[in-house]
């Protein structure tokens, strides 16, 4: 008598083979729902950062934007406190250059002699 040979591969092999076939495929679906999350996280990151370092560096920004539309011929003798968008003005502008000399817009004082900033009265 001949003993019959199964086709099926042992039973632990064939376990083993179908819990991976099984546990791989919802590997995938995660993976892509996870690079989803690490970028939403990342931008939220990046928000967060930009927002706290304009909230930070918000008054020189400011200042900058200031000089650059003197330069570009805007009013640079406009009362800054005056404005209505801002009222009371920003809290620290830089200096004007009158004819060489460091001066500050009307509303603004310089904090100490060799300040290089004007902070409002």
């Amino acid at each position: 008598m001949v003993p019959i040979q199964s086709p099926d591969p042992p039973p632990s092999t064939s376990l083993l083979n179908a819990f991976w076939q099984h546990e791989s495929q919802g590997w995938h679906v995660r993976s892509a729902g996870q690079g989803l999350v690490e970028y939403a996280l990342l931008l939220v990151l990046i928000a967060i950062v930009v927002i706290g370092g304009l909230t930070v560096l918000g008054d020189e920004v400011e200042g900058v934007y200031y000089d650059i539309a003197c330069a570009l011929g805007g009013d640079c003798s406009a009362d800054a406190a005056d404005d209505p968008a801002n009222p009371g003005g920003p809290r620290s502008v830089r200096p004007i250059d009158v004819n060489g000399t460091p001066t500050c817009p009307a509303g603004y004082s310089f904090p100490s002699n060799n300040a290089n900033v004007c902070l409002r009265n």
